[in-house]
């Protein structure tokens, strides 16, 4: 059988899939975009209502294998004006670097680089499996949910502070640790600078790194993690517990 002659498929929803024959080989191209709506009432009388109507979201993702089922790999960009805003910077001075501080310029950068994802994944061994590149960190499980399987418009409040988004760095994890379909975990670095992080950013460099571990129980077996269970399966139950 020739390698090289795979198969290409569409599904809604999905994306585009290309595969080699064997499938060590694949490709996955998804596009997906979100519009939103808010209107905006005021705490004072005298302020007026206000209507927001934008692109929430505008995404092209890709994805798949190389070389082998268990190499993995994954990019992500944004073309959406929301995601890519302009935000003052912290720019580092004499007495702040002596000081141990941080000084704040009014300095404006300029737009924020489309990436947001951008790793591979080894998964020849099932209890350690290595992570690098930049991608979320699997501190909670609502951050970790694909912005397209949100059974809402967008996440909870809560989950502004109880997430600590994209990062560069490095983790060993395992979705099924000993094979008993009972236990995840999770253990990592990150640069602790947020995404797109250059030689220019601030902190870069000076070893306060992000170190996180989390430990999961699933009693009931494992599953996959999405937010609302179209399918209808068993009920599944989890327990964990994050440190960072």
């Amino acid at each position: 059988m020739d390698p090289l002659s795979g198969a290409v498929k569409f599904k809604p929803g999905k994306g585009l899939d290309i595969k080699s024959a064997d499938g060590n080989w694949s490709m996955n191209l998804k596009l997906k975009g979100q519009l939103l709506d808010e209107f905006v009432l005021p705490t004072l009388e005298i302020a007026p209502s206000r209507n927001y109507f934008f692109v929430r979201r505008m995404r092209l993702g890709i994805g798949g294998s190389i070389f082998t089922k268990d190499i993995k790999y994954k990019t992500e960009f944004t073309f959406a004006g929301q995601e890519l805003n302009r935000r003052t910077v912290g720019v580092s001075g004499a007495t702040a670097a002596t000081m141990g501080g941080m000084v704040t310029s009014s300095a404006e950068v300029l737009q924020q680089a489309p990436l947001l994802d951008l790793f591979v994944e080894f998964q020849q061994l099932r209890d350690l499996t290595l992570h690098v590149g930049q991608a979320k960190v699997p501190f909670g499980r609502e951050r970790t949910l694909s912005d397209s399987d949100l059974q809402t418009v967008d996440r909870s409040i809560d989950d502004v502070e109880f997430n600590f988004d994209r990062d560069m760095g490095a983790e060993l994890r395992s979705t099924d640790l000993g094979g008993a379909g009972m236990f995840r975990y999770y253990l990592g670095i990150y640069n602790a600078e947020d995404k797109n992080a250059g030689n220019n950013t601030l902190g870069v460099g000076d070893f306060c790194y992000l170190y996180f571990a989390r430990f999961e129980v699933l009693p009931m077996g494992t599953f996959e993690d999405t937010p609302v269970d179209f399918a209808r399966t068993t009920p599944k139950l989890s327990f964990g517990i994050a440190y960072a």
